[in-house]
């Protein structure tokens, strides 16, 4: 029990724990002060610019330009490059984000793997919380009586219902 403060920062149970119950990072304990020179609004705003720029150009340049025939075959799911090129497109702008990023802060950033750990171990309660959600409401959907309460005219009034990307004033099921 002895332990200092700072060595206590380090363990990767205390770093997971504090992280998620808090803000911070209890590695940057040891810190107590601000990084002497923070990045300027051109960093900032460099990351969300690359994502609309590389989106743009995956959409209308590189995806129509791929052939993707393969995709309309059952092992690929028979999809189109319609139904999936927006995913595709948004998942490498991300990507192409966090690696501008990162070259932009790499003399800021200590220990990446560190803050990457830190970081997911941080994520991942929240993500695991909206993953049960969504899949219970798709069991309760599922259910028999969700049925008989939309056919008694479920509206918006009474319940809205979140489906797919917008909201939808009746019940989504008719």
């Amino acid at each position: 029990m002895g332990e200092s403060a700072s060595a206590e920062a380090h363990r990767p149970l205390m770093r997971e724990r504090a992280t998620a119950a808090r803000s911070f990072d209890p590695a940057e304990v040891e810190h107590r002060a601000r990084a002497p020179r923070q990045p300027g609004i051109a960093i900032a705003l460099l990351p969300l610019i690359v994502v609309v720029v590389i989106d743009l150009v995956m959409s209308l340049l590189v995806l129509p330009r791929l052939d993707t025939d393969f995709l309309a075959e059952a092992r690929w799911g028979g999809t189109t490059i319609a139904s999936v090129g927006g995913v595709w497109s948004v998942i490498v702008a991300l990507a192409a984000a966090i690696v501008v990023l990162y070259a932009c802060n790499r003399s800021r950033l200590v220990s990446l793997r560190d803050t990457v750990d830190a970081g997911l171990n941080a994520a991942a309660p929240p993500v695991i919380g909206v993953a049960s959600l969504v899949g219970f409401g798709a069991v309760v959907a599922a259910m028999p009586a969700f049925d008989v309460w939309c056919a008694s005219g479920c509206s918006a009034s009474k319940a809205a219902r979140w489906s797919g990307w917008r909201w939808r004033p009746t019940c989504w099921r008719r």
